[in-house]
Parts: C-alpha cells; structure tokens; sequence
C-alpha cells in the first residue's frame, strides 16, 4: 500500500516521464513496483529500452554498477534508496559514471526510520545540491512533499558536459 508521500510522488513521476526517452535504467529498483499496482517502467512511455537493476543496497553492495559501460544511459532513475546507502558518495558517483544526460532521484528530508536493513541519511535540498554538483550534476528542476509525518524531494538534475 503506498503512502501518501508516495503516491505524490508517483504522480508526479507520470507527469513527467513522457518527457524522457533513449536509454533508462532504475537503479535500486528492487521490484520496480510502485506500491500502486503498477511498473515504473510503464510511466515511461517514450522511453527506446528500460532497464532495472537492484543494487543490493540493503547489503552495501552495489558493485554491479561497475559492469555497465561509461554514459550507457540517457537517464538513471534512483527512487527511495539512497537513504539506504551508506557509502551515498560513492554510489552517486557511480550513477553520475553511467549516466548520460539526466538523474531523476527522490531522497527524503524527514521519513520516519526503515531499515531495509540499513537507514542512514536524511537529506536538505542544499545538502543533495551540493552532493550532485561534486558529481557534475546541475539540479534543472525539483519538486517537493510535505506534511506533518513526511517531506521528500524530487529532483532532476542534468550532467555537465
């Protein structure tokens, strides 16, 4: 069942992901359910391939990310996962190598702990700013949810050239 920060950003999620075509991959997608019945994939209507990959956050272990080509995806899609990531640096760095054009990415700001098992960050729209521009990101267009319990962000950020 989704909760309602979820739903929000499923919402929004489908009014842009028309937009984007080309290569995408949802890293960290686990199932890539989006706890409404549907695939994220299906969002992306206009996209030439999709792709998932799950990236063991729950164990740290996301070396699988090193098996894709250098810029072999027009957009990286990181949902809900990267509170679960305790290395967040280095994971972000390996999105940034993968990705060609543009990051879609929703972090928390304030979420109540879930470990899956792992639940290690929280983040403020000038802390994930600065984290993407350390990895050559520009933030294009963000949006953001928020009530008494929740408050998320959704951000997509453009590669620098």
């Amino acid at each position: 069942m989704a909760t309602e920060i979820r739903k929000w950003f499923n919402k929004a999620l489908k009014e842009i992901a028309p937009e984007y075509t080309g290569s995408i991959i949802n890293v960290g997608a686990g199932p890539d359910e989006d706890n409404e019945g549907n695939h994220y994939k299906d969002y992306f209507v206009n996209a030439d391939s999709y792709k998932t990959l799950d990236a063991y956050y729950d164990k740290c272990d996301y070396d699988n990310i090193d098996d894709l080509s250098l810029n072999s995806f027009d957009v990286v899609l990181n949902f809900w996962v990267l509170e679960h990531v305790f290395n967040m640096f280095d994971f972000i760095h390996k999105l940034s190598l993968i990705c060609k054009k543009t990051l879609i990415i929703a972090v928390p700001v304030r979420y109540e702990y879930h470990p899956a098992p792992g639940d290690y960050w929280r983040f403020t729209f000038e802390g994930i700013e600065k984290l993407l521009k350390k990895y050559n990101f520009m933030i294009e267009k963000f949006n953001q949810y928020e009530d008494e319990k929740h408050h998320g962000i959704l951000i997509i950020a453009e590669k620098l050239t």
